[in-house]
């Protein structure tokens, strides 16, 4: 079984909008629309994680960088169990996009290979053994 800062830091490793969204939000001042503050917390703890693994993640730094207040996080979950938690949801849902994107490339790939002729199927590099 993973870890979950082995999935995280595997799953988020060049995600530059989580970065930009998390400081853009901690810029905002006044309500936020509903729903935003959970998903920058994710968003925010999800960095922490990928930056130092699941110690690194400290309700109080998170709430810091997202701008809200230090009890915010309680409003959205029960503890930091919970929180990391939904960080590990968060990180295998990529993982899952990013797998279901990696299989529809190769489907795609073995798709236009079958429609390839016997002349279009050799390998690059690979001397026929029989001439067409």
């Amino acid at each position: 079984m993973w870890a979950l800062s082995t999935i995280i830091r595997t799953v988020v490793a060049g995600d530059t909008e989580t970065g930009s969204r998390t400081s853009d939000l901690s810029l905002r001042r006044g309500p936020r629309p509903r729903g935003t503050v959970r998903t920058a917390l994710v968003e925010a703890g999800v960095e922490l994680a990928r930056s130092g693994g699941p110690d690194a993640v400290v309700l109080r730094e998170v709430t810091r960088m997202v701008g809200v207040v230090p009890n915010a996080a309680y409003r959205h979950f029960a503890d930091r169990d919970a929180f990391l938690a939904a960080l590990r949801d968060a990180a295998v849902g990529r993982l899952a996009q990013r797998m279901a994107d990696g299989v529809s490339r190769v489907r795609a790939t073995r798709h236009s290979i079958r429609r390839a002729t016997p002349a279009d199927r050799s390998w690059p590099g690979v001397p026929r053994v029989c001439p067409h």
